[in-house]
This record gives C-alpha cells, structure tokens and sequence, in this order.
C-alpha cells in the first residue's frame, strides 16, 4: 500500500505544549495502526487502531476517526521524555494483506519557564522586576487574577500598590515566549515590603 501522510501544522511540525496536531492520510481503503515511537520504530506499548486522522497533544494523546469509529486513546499523561517524538503508522490493504509502515515526526516545543526570585519594595519607589529565558524573545506578567500587566523582560511594579495596603508582600507571575510564539509555564516572583530603618537617637548630659 502506499499512502502519504500529511499534517495541519504550519511550522513543520513543531508544536506549542498546549496546542495539538493532527496527522491524516487521505483518500485511502486501508486499514491503519498508529504507535508513538521513535526514529527507529514504534513502540507497542503505545498503539491506536483504525485510525486515519490522529490528533495528537503534548501528552502523547492521539485520537482520531475513520468510517469505522471514533476513539479516543490517552496512554500517557506525561510530557515526552524528549521533544522528538516519531508516530508510525502501518497501512493494511484489506484486499491483499500487504502492509507498509511509515512515520512521521512531531517537535514539541517546551519553552524554559522563568527562574522564581524575590524583590524587596521601597515605599515611594517602583522595583524593576526583572528576568531572562535562554532563547524567550519576549514575557508576559500576570497578576493573581490573570490580568496581563506589562510585557517585556522588566516589569516596574508600582510600591504603592503595595504600601497602600496591610499586606507585606504581592506575588506577579511571569511568562517567557520563543520565536514562535510558545509559551512556558508560569512562575511566581514576590515583591516584599523593606522594613525601614529604625533610627535610635541617645542624649546625652
């Protein structure tokens, strides 16, 4: 049998942690079996049956249709133990029961998330927060709400939203994004207030 198998991914195949990616193949009577694997074969812990279009996520999920049924396979809720993952898929013609296998090759793309750290807040004073991502080009910082404060590797928390305020620390959390657009996971940076100076004056006779 010989079939071509083809993707709805723009950026060859590499992949966004979160988004997912579907493989199919067109226009064929065959009959298919998908395996996760790698560049030397797949492996069978990890197979789907009677699949022609798989849709695949980060975790290694496929699931997919043919006229037959629609399923649904989650062998695994991990992240890829490497970025290159191969899917086989083997074709089978009913008619003949001649097979062929084939493979096709998903990147995931898994941006480093920023290294959490502390800053301390004078009153009357913004704090540059600030961070850096081997190969981010640009961040994003949330607040605990999720509200979008600022972009850019430096962020100037404001003190008085701080100081305006009981509480003694804020927490703002920090996004790296690559070149094409993947986001890492969040993490958490603390702006702290500083205690001010105590000044002890002593009079002497």
């Amino acid at each position: 049998p010989d079939f071509t198998i083809f993707s709805d991914n723009t950026r060859d195949n590499t992949v966004c942690k979160d988004e997912h990616i579907k493989f199919t193949i067109p226009g064929t009577t065959y009959n298919f079996v998908w395996n996760r694997g790698d560049e030397n074969g797949p492996v069978a812990a990890y197979t789907y049956h009677n699949h022609n279009e798989p849709d695949v996520n980060n975790h290694g999920i496929i699931s997919g249709s043919n006229t037959k049924d629609n399923c649904k396979v989650e062998p695994s809720k991990i992240i890829p133990e490497t970025k290159d993952v191969y899917y086989w898929v083997t074709a089978t013609d009913p008619a003949t029961g001649c097979t062929t296998s084939k493979s096709v090759m998903a990147h995931w793309d898994i941006v480093e998330a920023p290294k959490s750290a502390s800053f301390a807040a004078c009153e009357g004073s913004d704090v540059e927060m600030t961070t850096h991502v081997e190969g981010a080009v640009d961040y994003e910082w949330y607040d605990d709400w999720d509200n979008l404060l600022g972009t850019g590797s430096t962020y100037p928390f404001p003190s008085a939203e701080l100081y305006n305020t009981t509480a003694t620390d804020r927490n703002i959390h920090v996004i790296a994004i690559d070149h094409l657009g993947c986001k890492s996971d969040k993490t958490t940076m603390q702006v702290r207030k500083e205690k001010k100076p105590t000044v002890t004056w002593t009079v002497k006779d």
